[in-house]
């Protein structure tokens, strides 16, 4: 049906554009083919790496499309056209001829080979798409990726005619190039999900209604109160939607009931004129806003009058906080640099949002545990004897994957070199970002020993489906030790001790975090 309604275009087509019916012209001396000895063209090795995991496509130059006898009901042709691999740079030139376009059966097995190695590709006449598959790697990265991708229903810009060819009657087609997305199969299963950035406009609108489908707030004033074990925070809002400024304090946070899963409270933040939520997290510098309005201007039965939307952006706040610990109370502002406006997603007929990634996108939590995960850095470490004479240990490491400092506050350990599952101290909490925790412990006098077996999720490159790293770390205590009056810990003069990580392995398809901070798309 494809071929044939190809077929009526062209006479159209030479009726309209005045094609000519002679011999195809190369395809290779098209002048928007990029130039593949353009020194500005291949990626860097980070940008590689970032766009292996972020966006891993192929960029398509050039296509065409001949078939032979097609009017007669013939499916023989050739398919050609070049590619470029948007993470390397490298191109490829993609062409097969003579072959079966609508394959059937064990002839939908065959793959052509694109002239680099590791890219091959196949054309189904009947579903009109083109679908590939490759491999590649980045300078400087033992990673080696794979994916795969499909090019559905490429645009026929033209065709035109050639008759009495050796090979019979021949129609050639021109197609418009493309982009397609890759899904990755290697060095995880994985299908990236590009940032869900709400829409800014160039210009705001005049009604109400028009500005309420693309929301945005202005933050005037920001001042976060601690007192000890509890805290609250005053803001000066502006919704440019509905035009209303409004300050707002917030209910009294008490922190011992602040969720343990990570997660962040939304808190009405009390003011007379507005129906106000608002998100504040002091460990990510996250603010979000959540608030409804009416809009007066809409036309009557046809739009709404009711709306509402969220916003979410990074907002680190200037501390003053007191020199002396004991003092707990102190306040927090956001910078000099006001106002802070970001615009927010419309949340059409409360409907929830889209998924949010729990670790941050731009600082990937992802790349950063599969690329950087070599060492993790302990920079605590204290073992002593309880008021049961049991051992408990009071562990710090910080882990580059996600880039945080994560610590297990007086666990019960054992001195056996067995492994053994981490357990909360009394009174205290496992790291939330803790998807799994054991531990090895050999107290040895000549060779003392620190293991750990650590899990921990990343979402950020696609919070539908979560990924699960896990490492095998273990530190040579020998000498960096100092056991006195039933206490062990790190001597003066070393604050830290490298865990080297001895192997990684990552599963994906966990769907979504359940636990942790909503984080913006940064």
């Amino acid at each position: 049906m494809l071929f044939q309604a190809l077929i009526l275009g062209i006479a159209a087509l030479e009726h309209i554009h005045g094609l000519p019916t002679s011999a195809s012209q190369p395809v290779g001396a098209r002048q928007y083919y990029p130039d593949p000895d353009d020194p500005s063209l291949p990626p860097s090795p980070e940008d590689c790496l970032r766009l292996s995991f972020s966006e891993p496509a192929w960029s398509i130059y050039d296509p065409a499309l001949l078939s032979v006898n097609v009017s007669d009901g013939g499916t023989q042709g050739d398919i050609r056209f070049y590619t470029r691999n948007v993470a390397t740079g490298q191109h490829a030139d993609c062409r097969v001829t003579n072959i079966e376009l609508n394959p059937k059966g064990a002839q939908l097995e065959t793959w052509h080979n694109c002239n680099v190695t590791d890219l091959q590709f196949q054309f189904l006449l009947d579903d009109f798409q083109v679908r590939l598959r490759g491999g590649w790697k980045c300078t400087d990265s033992d990673l080696s990726f794979h994916g795969q991708g499909v090019w559905e229903e490429p645009v026929v810009q033209g065709c035109l005619e050639e008759w009495n060819t050796p090979r019979g009657q021949e129609t050639l087609c021109i197609m418009g190039g493309s982009y397609v997305a890759a899904t990755l199969t290697s060095p995880m299963d994985l299908q990236p999900q590009w940032p869900l950035l709400p829409y800014t406009p160039f210009e705001r609108a005049w009604r109400c209604v028009d500005r309420s489908w693309d929301p945005e707030f202005t933050v005037h004033s920001l001042e976060y109160q601690h007192r000890e074990g509890s805290y609250e925070f005053t803001l000066d809002l502006e919704n440019h939607s509905s035009g209303e400024r409004t300050v707002c304090k917030s209910e009294t946070l008490d922190e011992k009931g602040l969720p343990t899963d990570g997660s962040t409270p939304w808190v009405k933040c009390l003011a007379e004129n507005a129906t106000l939520d608002v998100l504040l997290d002091r460990t990510y510098d996250i603010l979000g806003i959540r608030q409804e309005w009416k809009c007066s201007d809409n036309v009557k039965d046809i739009e709404p009058e009711d709306y509402r939307a969220t916003g979410l952006i990074q907002a680190r706040l200037d501390c003053a906080k007191p020199t002396d610990k004991k003092h707990k109370d102190y306040t927090c502002t956001l910078p000099a640099a006001l106002p802070l406006t970001f615009t927010g997603y419309p949340a059409i007929d409360k409907t929830v949002l889209p998924p949010f990634p729990h670790t941050f996108y731009n600082r990937s939590c992802t790349i950063n545990s599969i690329s950087n995960t070599h060492t993790l850095t302990l920079n605590e470490y204290k073992i002593e004897t309880a008021d049961d004479g049991k051992l408990e240990g009071t562990f710090s490491f910080y882990n580059p994957g996600p880039g945080e400092t994560w610590s297990l506050s007086k666990i019960p350990v054992l001195n056996d070199a067995t492994w053994h599952e981490c357990t909360p101290g009394k009174g205290t909490e496992l790291p939330w970002q803790l998807a799994r925790c054991s531990y090895a412990l050999s107290l040895h006098e000549k060779s003392p020993e620190i293991r750990f077996d650590l899990a921990w999720y990343c979402d950020d490159r696609d919070p539908s489906n979560a990924i699960l790293f896990e490492a095998s770390a273990q530190a040579d205590l020998t000498g960096k030790t100092a056991c006195q009056g039933g206490i062990c810990q790190f001597p003066s003069g070393i604050t830290e001790v490298a865990l080297q990580v001895t192997n990684l392995t990552w599963e994906t398809g966990h769907g979504v975090m359940q636990k942790g901070p909503i984080l913006p798309w940064v």
